[in-house]
């Protein structure tokens, strides 16, 4: 029963992160600034995408 909002959460996070992330690094006035914290943001996103995906989301896929 707590699988699919888990899937749904997860695959929704990517989304949010595509247009957030881009959307809240655009206010800075140099544009190398704010390409270089949009890239840092993402890549740390993606990391923390990452655990999620291989320790966190098959604890949830196992439980029942």
């Amino acid at each position: 029963m707590l699988r699919p909002s888990v899937d749904k959460l997860l695959l929704m996070s990517v989304i949010f992160a595509t247009v957030l992330i881009p959307t809240w690094t655009q206010r800075y006035r140099s544009p190398k600034r704010g390409l270089r914290k949009t890239i840092t943001l993402m890549m740390g996103f993606n990391l923390i995408y990452l655990i999620a995906y291989l320790f966190i989301w098959p604890r949830f896929l196992w439980s029942g």
